[in-house]
């Protein structure tokens, strides 16, 4: 009975190795066997080694096929090393040892698994390749230093924690040690500047530099210790911080050359652009970098930004609608200071004809002393870049007045020409350089007078009003003496038949038009 049952069995176990051999998805498992081999086992307990070497001894139980046998990692980045080869033929009944040797993770302690493939292919056109894995995993103790050097100190900290407290010292000892090199550069690069710029420039530098050194030394050194749940939380929120501390690092070195420039060298320029952008440019980099930063923290938190992108593109586009005429007046005052049309200080005539002084120019409005009404005007940059603007300090303060005077038909003109340019040369206000010349020119033929104009200049435009009056004044007198007329507009009527009351009446309106067109005319005050 026992025998009968063990034919059987016997029976039905061949019965399935054939059909197994038979199927082309499972020859080659079925033929290739792969065991650990003692001197090289799958899990070793390893310490201060820099490589681990596992072995394998592959055997072919099939007599009439040969396989190609491939060996290689799973994970692609693993540097491994396979003798005598990665890839060989395994004849029937054939024996292959394979060794693999790979890189022990010097900053890590604990075990660590690696997986390996063995890809076999018959000679069996018909038989699909097959892929058999095998995990080998190692254990080790203490790390090195830095990855370098071997842990030196007693127990109990001859482990991962002795080596992480190593890591953190030698970490602080490079924080200084930038603070010192740092300071170097900075001495350096501001040799020319005074003691106190380069005092605050250090002060902006020394601590976000050795915070940053630091940070980065400590979130590496954290890969010593056996990994975990609090140790990957601690290492995100280090990796947030030094994103933190970067962006603050970054922000303080413009922050530092910005002010240096501002202290150093903006005073030896001629040009007040600098002075204005400056500050402009210190307030915009520090949003600008909060909004980098804050962007790359809840990247190292693994935050989905498309929402945050979406929003900010939606803000944007809502801000630049309701702000502007405040982004128009920003660009204008950029235009404003490159350009130079008039500087701080400059008198201009504004398209409105008022008369100001120019008190500061700023990115979104230009203020604005109004001389007639003592007070300060604050116009938005777009008003005056977009406005005609008469500088009235360039190219210097001398300003010309015309006088236009009306002398009756008959009269001597070379005289009433002569005896104006005398008036003008006497006046004391009158520049008298040969560059600004004091001349009267004929004008033109009017109805009822042959009109010259008289002009000079004075040296300053405030004195035009004042001048102008004592002008016209002495004008009026001089050619008053010299018995030369100064007509008022007439008209010769020829009446053929009308009464004498009518005749006189239109005697007396036409007098009364032509006194009134005489009166003189307002030549402007002193604006000042």
């Amino acid at each position: 009975m026992r025998t009968g049952c063990a034919r059987d069995f016997s029976l039905a176990f061949g019965l399935l190795a054939v059909l197994l051999l038979a199927s082309p998805g499972a020859l080659a498992q079925g033929a290739v066997s792969i065991t650990d081999l003692p001197e090289a086992p799958s899990y070793q307990d390893v310490k201060d080694a820099e490589t681990v070497t596992f072995g394998w001894s592959v055997l072919n139980f099939n007599a009439s096929h040969t396989y190609l046998v491939t060996v290689a990692p799973q994970d692609p980045s693993v540097e491994a090393t396979v003798a005598p080869n990665a890839t060989f033929f395994l004849g029937p009944k054939g024996t292959q040892k394979v060794f693999v040797t790979v890189p022990l993770p010097t900053r890590l302690a604990g075990e660590h698994a690696y997986r390996f493939q063995f890809t076999i292919q018959s000679d069996d056109a018909a038989a699909a390749p097959v892929t058999i894995t095998k995990t080998a995993k190692v254990f080790s103790h203490s790390p090195l230093v830095l990855g370098l050097v071997k842990n030196p100190l007693p127990a109990p900290l001859d482990n991962e924690w002795g080596v992480f407290l190593l890591e953190v010292a030698f970490w602080v000892v490079s924080g200084l040690i930038a603070i010192f090199f740092g300071d170097r550069v900075v001495y350096r690069l501001t040799r020319n500047a005074k003691a106190d710029t380069t005092q605050v420039i250090l002060t902006k530098l020394r601590k976000p530099i050795f915070l940053l050194v630091f940070l980065i030394g400590f979130e590496r050194s954290l890969t010593v210790l056996p990994q975990g749940d609090l140790v990957d939380i601690t290492r995100r929120i280090l990796a947030a911080a030094i994103t933190a501390i970067g962006c603050y690092v970054f922000y303080k070195v413009l922050d530092s050359a910005l002010y240096y420039y501002s202290k150093e060298i903006a005073p030896r320029t001629a040009t007040d652009v600098d002075d204005i952008l400056v500050p402009a440019l210190r307030k915009v980099g520090a949003v600008l970098i909060f909004i980098v930063g804050f962007v790359l923290i809840l990247d190292s938190f693994q935050v989905d930004l498309t929402v945050f992108v979406g929003g900010a593109a939606v803000a944007s586009l809502v801000i630049a609608f309701a702000a502007q005429d405040t982004l128009s007046n920003f660009f204008s005052g950029i235009f404003l200071l490159i350009d130079r049309p008039f500087k701080e200080g400059d008198d201009i005539q504004t398209d409105q004809n008022e008369i100001c002084r120019v008190e500061r120019i700023g990115l979104r409005s230009t203020r604005l002393y109004h001389y007639r009404n003592h007070e300060i005007v604050v116009m938005p940059n777009n008003k005056l870049s977009g406005g005609r603007i008469t500088n009235l300090s360039m190219p210097d303060p001398h300003y010309r007045i015309n006088i236009e005077v009306g002398i009756a038909y008959g009269s001597d003109i070379d005289k009433a020409r002569k005896l104006l340019v005398g008036i003008m040369q006497e006046h004391p206000d009158v520049v008298k350089n040969e560059a600004f010349p004091r001349q009267c020119l004929v004008l033109r033929l009017a109805d009822s007078s042959v009109n010259l104009l008289a002009f000079c200049y004075v040296a300053h435009w405030r004195d035009r009003g004042r001048v102008a009056s004592d002008l016209v004044t002495e004008f009026h007198d001089e050619l008053n003496k010299a018995g030369i007329e100064i007509p008022f507009p007439q008209r010769t009527l020829w009446i053929r038949s009308v009464d004498a009351e009518a005749a006189k009446t239109v005697k007396v309106n036409l007098a009364a038009r032509g006194k009134a067109a005489a009166a003189p005319q307002d030549l402007g005050g002193d604006e000042h």
